[in-house]
């Protein structure tokens, strides 16, 4: 199975704010996946902005929504 990892700033530009904002107990990890986006972010993979897809579609209707 191909790996799905990208590198995209977009998404800490969209949500950076509301974490920021929020005050949430959570870091970035698990507040991206509180957001239920279809992906995970991998902050040891080289890059602050590397994330892997781990649901196509929930992915696809993601970057719809939120125009990434």
């Amino acid at each position: 199975m191909e790996s799905k990892i990208f590198i995209n700033g977009l998404i800490a530009e969209k949500f950076g704010s509301e974490y920021v904002r929020n005050r949430t107990p959570y870091f970035w990890v698990e507040f991206i996946e509180t957001k239920d986006l279809g992906i995970i972010h991998l902050p040891a993979y080289g890059s602050m902005h590397t994330y892997k897809i781990i649901d196509e579609k929930k992915w696809l209707l993601s970057k719809l929504k939120y125009n990434f």
